[in-house]
């Protein structure tokens, strides 16, 4: 387990939700395709990671605020960001085809899942992380067998 700012995972969702209901507000689709990127980036390479660069670099320096470490595992936080980026890709893609409906459903979904882990903290990334890592378990000779 590694110890990180837990303050820095509150940002990114808040800026994810504050993203996509501005692009929705606006109707303007290119914020998707921004959020998109932005969270796939910063899943692949976290020196990529903009918002949460941001938040370290400027935001917290600026407004002082103490770090709140906690120990956990951010390999699960960093599944459910992706997935909510390859589910931003898809939004974007079904803007380039010209299904505006069916994207903006995909882009308010993701913001409802990260407005729910925001508020309550229920990860449902998380939870779809830690059942993807359970599947070989799931389907070993002893659970076979009975």
């Amino acid at each position: 387990m590694k110890q990180f700012d837990t303050n820095i995972l509150r940002f990114n969702q808040i800026s994810i939700v504050g993203l996509i209901a501005i692009a929705f507000a606006l109707q303007f689709p290119p914020i998707v395709f921004l959020v998109a990127a932005v969270m796939l980036l910063g899943t692949l390479e976290p020196r990529l990671a903009l918002l949460k660069q941001l938040y370290s670099s400027l935001i917290r320096p600026a407004l002082k605020i103490t770090p709140k470490l906690e120990q956990d595992d951010p390999r699960p936080h960093n599944f459910a960001q992706g997935l909510g980026g390859v589910f931003m890709l898809g939004s974007s893609i079904l803007f380039l085809v010209g299904s505006s409906t069916a994207a903006w459903g995909v882009a308010l979904m993701v913001l409802a899942l990260a407005l729910l882990n925001l508020t309550t903290g229920i990860c449902v990334g998380c939870f779809l992380y830690f059942q993807w890592r359970m599947l070989p378990h799931r389907f070993s000779r002893k659970s076979v067998e009975g």
